[in-house]
């Protein structure tokens, strides 16, 4: 009877020593690949057990800051905001300038809903590293919790000009400038265009006037467009009546949708475009769109897209078009070189282009060229608060028909007042 009881005591003890060496083959290894394994639980959700690698990393190391640094956020993930600020603390007692503990610290006070202390330790962050990118677009958060938009967009601006790539500085600028944009904005612009060919053609000319209002989804911009335009044979003029609609998904997701209709030969009789923007990894933003016009002889349909990047006060992107004409398909890539100066909105880009198929269509004219080489210049510039410029010039070298090229030369200039 004796034996017989002692024989499941025996293999509970087995089991027992089995699992402490099991848990403790769990916590072994360098003090690196502890760090490892605590990160990857502490992302998981296993907060418990991310403390318990990290204090045992502590008990060989007890100046390792990085793990005090990893306990402090489980202790804020979990919202115990106490424990995580006695951890935080200890960390900067022992190094008060390590900027990942003082970077924790801010958190720690974002997410107890306390933005007032945390723009103070924000500050003071900055004031050891004044162009930290973590101290400003921390600062940025707190100030816009506070309610202070104004000083909130000038440090998101001075984030950005130092990091451009900074994907969620950039989204929150946007909305900060977004709830400041005028409600209504009035709109006039001049087009000309003249072209060099062996036979008369040209010139263009076109103006418009709009009007913008924002909604609650978006803004919306009807256009009333009025065209002068020699085809060869003589002027001829018409209107055309477009509306422009940019509805957000998300906040960092929105659509572009245009529709337009002309009774008169100088322009499409319809056309619609529809094209989705949205972000892509890290300092990636893409679009993907199509664009139909309806002329009185023939129709087309435009495929876009764009695949950009920003690096530092630039923003890169390439942007295909590829035009379907009665089943054959003629393609265009556009190349865009954009900086940004004084406000994210004030740009000036360079503009080049090589291929067959129109990178816009404003009259049957831009559809029946047969290849094209272009560059050009654009200027965007806010006179004023509440006023902006925008120039455009530009030169293309179009075959018009087989085996015989033009020259284009374009100009436009565009104002919007914002009430």
């Amino acid at each position: 009877m004796k034996r017989a009881a002692v024989c499941p005591l025996f293999i509970a003890g087995i089991f027992l020593m089995l699992g402490v060496a099991l848990a403790s083959a769990q916590q072994s290894g360098s003090p690196e690949e502890l760090f490892q394994q605590a990160r990857s639980a502490a992302f998981s959700g296993e907060y418990a057990r991310a403390r318990s690698l990290c204090q045992t990393i502590l008990r060989s190391n007890p100046s390792n800051l990085d793990a005090l640094v990893l306990m402090a956020r489980t202790y804020g993930w979990e919202q115990e905001f106490d424990s995580a600020r006695v951890v935080i603390r200890e960390a900067l007692r022992r190094n008060p300038d390590y900027l990942d503990a003082i970077t924790a610290l801010i958190d720690i006070e974002l997410w107890s809903g306390d933005p007032d202390q945390a723009l103070a330790f924000a500050n003071a962050g900055l004031a050891k590293r004044p162009d930290y990118p973590d101290f400003l677009w921390r600062k940025s958060e707190a100030l816009a919790r506070l309610g202070e938009k104004d000083e909130a967009v000038v440090t998101l601006e001075r984030l950005l000009a130092i990091k451009a790539n900074h994907e969620e500085g950039r989204r929150l600028l946007a909305a900060l400038q977004e709830r400041n944009e005028p409600q209504w904005v009035f709109g006039a612009g001049y087009a000309f265009d003249s072209f060099e060919r062996e036979t008369p053609y040209g010139p263009w000319h076109v103006g418009n006037i709009q009007v913008s209002h924002l909604f609650s989804f978006g803004r919306v911009e009807p256009r009333l467009n009025y065209a002068s335009r020699d085809f060869g044979a003589g002027q001829l003029t018409g209107w055309q009546l477009e509306v422009d609609a940019y509805p957000k998904l998300t906040q960092s997701m929105y659509l572009y949708i245009n529709l337009g209709y002309s009774p008169d030969i100088v322009f499409p009789r319809s056309r619609v475009g529809l094209e989705w923007y949205f972000p892509i990894a890290g300092p990636f933003e893409g679009s993907l769109g199509t664009r139909y016009y309806d002329f009185k002889s023939t129709s087309s349909t435009l495929f876009t897209g764009t695949l950009g990047r920003y690096a530092g006060s630039w923003w890169f992107a390439l942007r295909p078009f590829v035009t379907s004409r009665s089943s054959v398909f003629y393609a265009t890539g556009i190349a865009i070189a954009r900086w940004y100066f004084f406000e994210d909105r004030d740009y000036l880009s360079l503009i080049a282009g090589l291929g067959s198929s129109p990178s816009d269509v404003t009259a049957q004219g831009d559809v029946q060229r047969l290849s094209s080489t272009k560059v050009g210049v654009e200027l965007k510039w806010s006179a004023s608060p509440t006023t902006q410029v925008q120039l455009f010039t530009g030169y293309e070298r179009e075959e018009y028909l087989r085996g015989k090229k033009g020259d284009r030369f374009s100009l436009s200039l565009e104002l919007f007042v914002g009430l």
